[in-house]
């Protein structure tokens, strides 16, 4: 079944609440569908339930490390496009693997818009975006 872009579902893997509240939000007005976990674990869980379309997560994230997370999340299926957020400083852009992308904190949120745009396919949300079956 196709979908279109306003009903791809993003993972964000994120421990400080009020960044999680702001990206959901955020992502929600894309016309995005969002669940939110606090750990590894829970998002591992998450991800045995869910078909993710895009994982957004912080870098730092207790008690598993983003890494840690995706390797285990691999065992479940395909690992989505990635945008990792990290308090490093890191060059913007790719890094660890081609389908990660490194945003270094603090960023804009048409940064991440962007970022997320071209995660889902290239196409602005709410065009009707409908990716190959």
């Amino acid at each position: 079944m196709n979908e279109t872009v306003d009903e791809h579902l993003v993972l964000v893997l994120e421990n400080d609440f009020a960044l999680a509240r702001l990206l959901t939000s955020l992502l929600q007005d894309l016309g995005l569908r969002v669940v939110v976990a606090a750990d590894g674990s829970d998002a591992a869980r998450l991800m045995t339930r869910h078909r993710v379309d895009l994982i957004i997560l912080d870098a730092g994230i207790p008690p598993l490390e983003a890494i840690e997370f995706l390797r285990d999340a691999s065992t479940y299926r395909l690992i989505p496009p990635v945008i990792v957020l990290s308090g490093q400083r890191t060059r913007r852009g790719g890094g660890v693997h081609p389908a990660f992308t490194v945003l270094p904190k603090p960023f804009g949120l048409d940064e991440i818009s962007t970022l997320v745009t071209r995660a889902l396919g290239g196409t602005p949300p709410g065009t009707g975006y409908v990716p190959p079956a």
